[in-house]
């Protein structure tokens, strides 16, 4: 799948710029059309006997929300240039999580920010869980302290023979194929429900090749440390710049909710999680 239609979520958070500069980046190396997304709620009508809501609450609550798109708008044209004939631009009001998630499916990537539980503009946890996976299509998670614009020259890939690793895998192969290299990092594959052949990474390392893409395994036999906290800990020391992995989610009640190892890393990543269920 080539990657032609990237949206990206704008807001007003401290590091929507960063974002939108790595996604316009990303857009022009794989020759993608870029959109910018913000999405706000309308106002939340309270009963009357709670709050008594007059028009002039209505007009001040609209206002705000004027400058605020506005303000998002101005980020990103400033960072994909005015008159570029190869971006767009969307407001929308709704549902935040359904309208992004939603919007998604019309796109071949979905760009959004690692939430930061010290910014009030950032996307909480609870709707960066519903949009990865509740959009059905890949997402790239950008860490709120990431100050970059370039990743992927040296991703590594969670692998454990699953049907949410390999959607992933096969999403990401457009970056893949422009690093032309990837480490297949496979966890306790003795443990694995996945039936690995005697030599573990062996089958997806020669499909991989077959796409031009140089490939290292590397096998870890368990440590201390949780899933998400030994994928994050190998990042870290071996340098990559991007992680491909599954997005797996759980029910619980009525929700669908991302899995302890996923959530894991979305909370404490340091470089950009291409993801996806």
């Amino acid at each position: 799948m080539a990657i032609k239609d990237i949206q990206v979520h704008a807001d007003n958070d401290t590091a929507c710029n960063k974002r939108v500069d790595l996604a316009a980046n990303l857009a022009e190396k794989v020759g993608a059309h870029l959109t910018g997304v913000y999405v706000s709620k309308s106002f939340p009508m309270p009963s009357y006997d709670m709050f008594p809501v007059t028009a002039d609450v209505i007009e001040a609550y609209d206002d705000i929300l004027t400058n605020k798109i506005a303000n998002a708008e101005s980020i990103f044209y400033k960072a994909v240039g005015q008159d570029n004939a190869t971006v767009s631009w969307k407001a929308i009001r709704g549902s935040f999580a359904y309208e992004l998630a939603n919007g998604a499916r019309y796109s071949d990537l979905l760009v959004i920010g690692q939430p930061d539980s010290d910014d009030l503009e950032s996307l909480n946890n609870g709707l960066a869980d519903e949009v990865i996976l509740a959009s059905g299509r890949p997402c790239l998670v950008i860490p709120y302290t990431y100050t970059t614009v370039n990743f992927g020259e040296s991703p590594l890939v969670a692998w454990d023979g699953s049907r949410e690793a390999s959607r992933a895998i096969h999403d990401a192969l457009p970056l893949l194929q422009l690093a032309g290299k990837a480490t297949i990092l496979i966890i306790e594959p003795e443990k694995s429900d996945t039936n690995f052949s005697d030599l573990p990474g062996a089958m997806i390392s020669e499909h991989l090749a077959r796409h031009d893409i140089e490939v290292t395994v590397e096998i870890s036999r368990g440590s201390e440390n949780s899933t998400g906290d030994e994928i994050l800990a190998f990042t870290q020391s071996h340098e990559h710049d991007l992680i491909v992995m599954g997005a797996y989610g759980h029910s619980r009640w009525r929700e669908i909710v991302l899995g302890g190892a996923t959530h894991s890393i979305i909370k404490n990543m340091t470089v950009p999680v291409f993801m996806s269920h």
